[in-house]
């Protein structure tokens, strides 16, 4: 057996091993024993899954569940957070019932009385002042006695009248408003239309102005005005469906007469419709085969020209071979002639 090529080649070991241990796990393995990263820009924070499950079971997430501040609440909405947070004072009242709680209590309570104490102290001493103020007035009134002066003496309530301002303020825009829907400026009220359509975008003036000219159309002189001119486009209208009748009827009439006028010409060449038939029928014979015959003529034409063509190539190639036939018949003379001089030479 030959040697291999590459037994002595350099750089080749020869004599050791071929299989080598390593102390590397697989590539399998490998993955979970990843580096730590040591970088200054990433901050690692430590974590244990134990210690945020601890931190994160004691929160209470309903509130959750119940609509933000910041959103627009609606009276049921209210009424379900606030019954909910009852609920939660009520469970943490319950679960922190102990001394703290109490001492809170007892604290809130004093401070209430407190604020009880203060508040009649400020409304005694309003009261006081209101008081010293009116006697001082009827005092300077019983000073200056004179019995010419006529005194009156009004009595007003404040609240009151503010109500009653209020009162005839709600009246006057409730009527204000009745007077929009009616004349169509409110775009909710959808049962006058009519008004709407035609009143829409106007000032009330304006709507206003437009009905009194409108109501004054309707008096009695304009009503028999209305009712001559009625009277006369009616009778109008009137002459003219005579008119439109009259005319439907003489174009009725005319083409009574043409349908006629035509019934009687086929009557009377309804003799000849069957040579007109047997005429047609044979015309039609003759011209399938006139187009037989010229399509067949331009066959007769095609195969004419392919023989023209092929009579022109054959003619050419004739002459060809003639030249051939020709030039070799001089070129054989000339060799023999020149063949017989050799040998005369050769004789010779």
């Amino acid at each position: 057996m030959s040697s291999s090529k590459y037994a002595n080649l350099p750089f080749i070991a020869s004599g050791e091993k071929d299989v080598f241990e390593t102390d590397d796990l697989p590539e399998v393995d490998q993955i979970g024993l990843q580096q730590p990263i040591h970088d200054a820009s990433i901050e690692i924070i430590p974590s244990n899954t134990n210690d945020a499950f601890q931190t994160f079971a004691a929160l209470d997430e309903r509130d959750s569940a119940i609509i933000g501040r910041e959103s627009k609440e609606s009276y049921v909405d209210k009424y379900n957070r606030l019954k909910a947070e009852i609920e939660d004072l009520k469970n943490n009242a319950s679960n922190e019932i102990g001394s703290d709680v109490a001492l809170e209590i007892d604290d809130l309570a004093l401070k209430l009385a407190n604020l009880k104490e203060i508040r009649c102290q400020k409304q005694a001493s309003s009261t006081s002042m209101i008081v010293q103020n009116v006697q001082a007035a009827s005092a300077e009134t019983k000073n200056i006695g004179d019995s010419s002066l006529i005194k009156y003496e009004l009595f007003c309530k404040p609240d009151r009248e503010r109500v009653m301002d209020l009162c005839r303020v709600n009246y006057l825009e409730q009527r204000i408003k009745k007077i929009e829907n009616i004349l169509g400026i409110n775009e909710t009220q959808q049962e006058f239309s009519f008004l709407n359509n035609n009143f829409k975008d106007q000032s009330i003036m304006s709507i206003v102005i437009q009905l009194s000219n409108k109501v004054v159309q309707m008096d009695q002189s304009s009503l028999e005005r209305i009712d001559a001119r009625l009277h006369s486009v009616i009778e109008k209208l009137n002459q003219i469906s005579e008119k439109k009748s009259s005319l439907e009827n003489l174009n009725m009439t005319e083409k009574l007469n043409e349908l006629y006028d035509y019934y009687v010409k086929t009557v009377q060449n309804r003799k000849t419709l069957p040579n007109i038939m047997e005429r047609l029928q044979v015309l039609s014979d003759v011209q399938e085969k006139a187009c037989n015959f010229s399509t067949s003529l331009a066959d007769v034409k095609s195969v004419q020209e392919e023989i023209q063509l092929s009579v022109d190539k054959n003619s050419q190639n004739l002459k060809f071979l003639k030249e051939l036939i020709e030039t070799n018949s001089n070129n054989i003379r000339n060799m023999i002639a020149d063949f017989d001089k050799r040998l005369e030479k050769l004789k010779n």
